[in-house]
């Protein structure tokens, strides 16, 4: 985009979909990336990061001002936040979706709490933020159902003025949300996104279900069960002392009725639980305010507790992870990339698969020379079904591969063996574990040219010159295939200085391409 300047409107970094259409609904955010990517490298992305945090705390604390609570339990408020932003703390285009989304929901907070209607600067400023909101990132969806949570409440308490405002609103952001370069193509990709959410969710991590057994869960389990609790304790409350109809006093019924809405979502779909959080803090601190549950010295004590329990919880994160500096390059093929760059003549035009998770990596650093497979692009998502049901079986990878005419794969090393029984000249039989690769991709056909602790790459020996595979297979030194090496190279099956010298030269290459830098 920034070299054309213009908006990418079919797909260019695949060979399996090149040419079809595809909506780029985050190109604002792409942009974005780009440029402080090129003026300060990784180091600008981190700070890129940390001040899009900023901003959504400012917003919470703005939140929690408006609420009148007070300056010990605003803190409070910003730790349950942080907590409960762990899983979802990574620099992705939804910060910015999150963002609007608590700007939108402090604006419908004043204008519930004052009584009042949004005037036409609030309807342009409205008008402007959706209009960026959709350029930036599809969550603008996520805004009309925050809308429609307040005005449902409105339209049920029969209070027609405010209902009127709120559905103001809602028009006047729709129409900001097609001024995009797709129009509503935007909320086609959220259809899909919604359709294939089964699929999503068995086989991409951000889609699947929050788990208490994942650490960095667990504080969202904890505010979802508060916020239950203060909600519950506001009902009892209001019920025995007579609701407030007016004002400040009023239940907040829509702000109510959307948290639990997206905390129950957030339950089955992790990636919902960055919505969830911005609403559910500030709003166990407004109910628990509002029934008097913050003036006793026990509530600040609490507070504190609180506090001091998640500090030592976040201590033992941070003694858990470790910093590889500010990009991370355990969770792509840096080294395997690097292999496929300095031998581009014979990868260059190549059907090669990879992981999805992997082609954004690989269209970025091989590109565009190199056309990946698929990558985390919602075009891709017809393939998370038929790749899910290849990997059953050995039969099954075999056909899969075959019906999409493979030239090479880059796989992920994962340690998975089958049983084996080697019979020998004198009638006796031994046991070996021998890994999956030997079945699924017999060296009769493919070649093991690269592999490291993270990946493996095969060739087709149709498709690479015969010698250049001659001085690149390697042959005997292969990953998780120790005991039966062993045994060959005991028995000299084997030839040991070959082996010696490939074995060199595994430990070269790797050395070599894992001094790359991303």
């Amino acid at each position: 985009m920034a070299s054309h300047g213009s908006i990418v409107r079919e797909e260019f970094l695949s060979y399996t979909l090149q040419g079809t259409p595809w909506q780029d609904f985050e190109w604002l955010s792409q942009v974005v990336y780009y440029g402080v990517h090129r003026m300060a490298g990784w180091a600008g992305l981190w700070s890129l990061k940390v001040s899009l945090m900023l901003v959504s705390a400012g917003v919470l604390v703005a939140t929690l001002r408006l609420y009148g609570v007070p300056g010990s339990f605003i803190a409070a408020g910003v730790v349950a936040w942080s907590a409960g932003n762990l899983p979802r703390a990574d620099l992705r285009p939804e910060q910015f979706s999150v963002i609007a989304f608590s700007l939108l929901f402090l604006y419908l907070e004043r204008l519930r709490l004052t009584g009042g209607r949004p005037g036409p600067k609030a309807m342009a400023a409205v008008f402007a933020g959706f209009s960026l909101w959709t350029n930036f990132h599809a969550g603008a969806v996520l805004g009309f159902f925050l809308i429609a949570c307040y005005l449902l409440s409105d339209a049920c308490e029969r209070r027609w003025s405010e209902a009127v405002g709120v559905a103001g609103l809602a028009s006047i952001g729709f129409l900001g949300t097609l001024v995009n370069p797709g129009g509503i193509a935007p909320y086609f990709v959220t259809l899909e996104h919604w359709g294939s959410k089964t699929d999503l969710s068995r086989h991409i991590q951000e889609w699947s279900a929050t788990t208490f057994g994942n650490m960095f869960h667990q504080p969202f389990w904890l505010v979802l069960a508060v916020f239950l609790v203060a909600v519950v304790l506001r009902l009892w409350s209001a019920k025995k002392r007579g609701a407030e109809r007016v004002g400040a006093g009023r239940f907040p019924t829509g702000p109510v009725l959307a948290a639990a809405v997206l905390g129950l979502v957030a339950v089955r779909h992790v990636r919902f639980g960055a919505f969830f959080i911005p609403l559910a803090v500030p709003l166990i601190l407004h109910l628990a305010a509002r029934s008097g549950r913050l003036a006793g010295p026990w509530a600040g004590r609490s507070a504190a507790a609180m506090a001091a329990c998640y500090a030592v919880f976040l201590g033992a994160v941070v003694a858990r992870l470790s910093w590889p500096g500010f990009y991370d390059a355990r969770h792509v093929p840096v080294a395997a990339a690097e292999f496929a760059a300095a031998n581009r003549p014979v990868f260059e035009g190549l059907r090669l698969y990879n992981p999805w998770e992997w082609g954004g990596y690989l269209g970025w650093r091989l590109g565009p020379w190199h056309k990946v497979f698929d990558d985390g692009r919602y075009i891709f998502h017809s393939h998370l079904p038929e790749i899910g049901e290849a990997v059953k079986s050995v039969e099954k990878t075999r056909i899969y591969v075959d019906k999409q005419g493979f030239d090479g794969l880059f796989l992920r090393n994962i340690k998975s063996q089958f049983a084996t029984r080697k019979a020998y000249r004198d009638g006796s039989t031994k046991n070996f574990m021998r890994p999956w690769y030997l079945f699924s991709f017999p060296k009769e056909r493919w070649a093991l040219v690269y592999w490291d602790e993270q990946a493996m790459i095969f060739l087709d020996r149709r498709k690479a010159p015969a010698s250049w595979l001659a001085s690149r297979e390697y042959k005997w030194v292969r990953p998780h295939d120790d005991e039966a090496f062993a045994e060959a190279l005991e028995r000299k099956e084997i030839p040991a200085k070959r082996v010696a010298a490939e074995a060199r030269r595994h430990e070269d290459e790797v050395r070599l391409m894992g001094a790359a830098k991303p």
